[in-house]
């Protein structure tokens, strides 16, 4: 394909995005505009082609390790290094986005800061956010990781982070379901549990523990379903 070609050819599926909408259009034509900008001078429609029939759907794509990326006909390792940052230059954006709104007045707004940490996880991740009396963020934290179904909790470790907060009143934990099952296990509860009694002894009585799957997240206070991600 000559140069003007893919001039005209980058055009027209820009002006089929912008009329569509990006999350409207099918993951071919989405992964096709994106190669574009990645690899400005190739005909990217072959290479859609062959990323989407290795890996099934642009999410497995740029999920994907650069290694196996590299070898799909077309993909220099460049390329493959960026595809591979998209997803962690968006999750950047999110949080950055919901850093600048610090004070969360209700467990929906709490739910929604976790969700871009929270999502996209192939390994349960637990966190911890510290609140003062008047709903203002202190910190966010990563408390642990685990595997696919369990996520190591140190106990201890958590009520040390939580002193060192000297105006901490509301602690939220948070943890992922990579599985995107937001019911809690039996360890869940038990986990939940033992850290709302450990950290009464230290006068931290508002305690919530929320679990995330897919754009959905259960508060365990209570058994509410919180809809995030939207």
């Amino acid at each position: 394909m000559k140069e003007n070609e893919h001039v005209n050819h980058r055009k027209r599926l820009y002006e089929t995005i912008s009329l569509a909408g990006f999350e409207n259009v099918n993951d071919f034509i989405a992964l096709e505009y994106i190669l574009a900008y990645v690899i400005p001078r190739q005909d990217t429609n072959p290479i859609a082609h062959r990323l989407l029939e290795k890996f099934g759907t642009i999410s497995r794509v740029l999920d994907s390790e650069v290694e196996e990326l590299v070898k799909v006909k077309g993909l220099g390792l460049q390329s493959a290094r960026m595809l591979t940052m998209l997803p962690k230059i968006l999750e950047r954006y999110e949080v950055d986005k919901q850093n600048n709104q610090k004070r969360l007045t209700s467990i929906q707004k709490i739910a929604d800061y976790g969700w871009p940490r929270m999502k996209n996880k192939d390994i349960e991740e637990l966190y911890m956010l510290v609140l003062d009396k008047n709903d203002i963020v202190l910190g966010f934290t990563k408390c642990g990781v685990g595997s696919i179904d369990t996520v190591s909790v140190k106990k201890h470790k958590i009520l040390a982070d939580v002193i060192s907060y000297k105006n901490a009143r509301y602690i939220v934990l948070m943890h992922c379901h990579p599985n995107n099952t937001i019911a809690p296990s039996s360890a869940d509860k038990n986990s939940y549990n033992e850290i709302k009694e450990l950290l009464h002894e230290v006068g931290i009585y508002n305690v919530e523990s929320l679990i995330y799957g897919h754009r959905m997240c259960y508060a365990c206070s209570n058994g509410s379903i919180l809809k995030v991600g939207r």
